[in-house]
């Protein structure tokens, strides 16, 4: 058998989506005609050469040949002049996947990857199957990004830069990884990256400028991991976090996280560093004395004996509404056949 002709090789789709290509500054519909011609009724012929054919009738037209597929009528569109915004919303009819989708309108039209992607309504799974980069996924969907991540401290090493490189503000950074890094040391590292990658921090100590941003969001071991990533003792990390305001009894916690947790050590930096001493240190460690009612099984154990206690018995919550009552009771007025000396009187003959 001899081999195949060259040009047998080109198929309908093939040539319209290489006629479509380059564009509507050399598109000529009359390929469509050329090509899909014997495939087409007389209408639809005539219609595919009408100068007034609108974008969505186009899309049909070209879906009912089935003789292409939806990345060349997508090019076709474009080659015809129709705007990206009007293409996307024209996807589901083209029936092209929303991965594919978002590629070729940033593509062919010369829009960011994340225009395209607002524009169809793209999930953050799309994206990934798009092939998005870790900083366009940190821009769609931070929060989710951020909570996909490892928790090597490679990984976070990189979140600095990559938000910056996305647009994102350091404020808005340090707060998204303050609120989500998996560990205090990962944590630690990414706020360093941010810092090291900005600008907006510049003129302060960077552990201070971070502290005001997000002290009062971190927790003591996360406030320990920072101040130590920045190569402060704990006697100045006392004094960053109680200038940058980070509530006391963070302050204090954080500084026992520096020293081993060795309680009577942090007494003695917190009083040298920042001058808390005596009650003021006790108060910042005490723990919480707000009670905390747990909700159980009634069953499952014995009714709380000073709980009870100061519930209020029946019958005396009976005597004070009655005195409450008539002390209530409104004088007896003129009004002919009314008794207003009993407020109650109506309700107690109805019962």
């Amino acid at each position: 058998m001899g081999l195949t002709p060259r040009y047998l090789l080109l198929t309908p789709e093939r040539l319209i989506a290489g006629a479509a290509e380059p564009g509507p500054d050399h598109w000529d519909r009359s390929v469509l005609i050329d090509v899909l011609g014997p495939s087409m009724n007389d209408a639809d012929t005539v219609l595919s050469a009408s100068p007034e054919l609108t974008h969505p009738a186009l899309v049909e037209l070209l879906v009912d040949s089935g003789r292409i597929g939806p990345a060349t009528i997508l090019t076709v569109l474009h080659a015809e002049g129709a705007t990206v915004e009007a293409a996307a919303g024209l996807v589901p009819a083209v029936g092209l996947a929303m991965p594919v989708a978002v590629n070729d309108l940033s593509r062919l039209w010369g829009v960011r990857r994340l225009d395209t992607a607002s524009m169809l309504g793209a999930s953050r799974e799309d994206l990934v199957e798009a092939g998005a980069t870790l900083a366009e996924l940190l821009v769609h969907s931070p929060v989710e990004t951020l909570r996909t991540l490892d928790t090597r401290t490679q990984t976070w090493a990189r979140i600095g830069p990559v938000l910056m490189e996305a647009g994102v503000d350091a404020t808005t950074a340090l707060r998204q990884i303050a609120d989500h890094a998996p560990t205090p040391e990962t944590m630690a590292v990414a706020v360093e990256s941010v810092t090291d990658a900005s600008d907006l921090l510049a003129g302060r100590h960077p552990v201070a400028a971070v502290l005001t941003v997000i002290g009062n969001r971190v927790s003591p071991e996360g406030l320990a991991a920072v101040t130590e990533r920045y190569g402060l003792d704990p006697g100045q990390a006392a004094e960053v976090m109680f200038g940058a305001r980070v509530p006391t009894p963070e302050t204090v916690h954080a500084v026992i996280v520096r020293v081993g947790g060795d309680v009577e050590v942090a007494r003695g930096v917190m009083a040298d560093s920042i001058g808390l001493t005596g009650k003021r240190f006790d108060e910042a460690i005490a723990p919480d004395v707000v009670p905390v009612l747990e909700f159980r099984s009634p069953d499952s154990v014995e009714p709380n004996a000073d709980l009870l206690a100061a519930l209020v018995p029946v019958s005396e919550l009976v005597d004070m509404t009655q005195d409450l009552a008539s002390q209530l009771a409104v004088p007896s007025t003129d009004v002919e056949g009314l008794d207003r000396s009993n407020p109650y009187a109506d309700l107690e003959q109805g019962l």
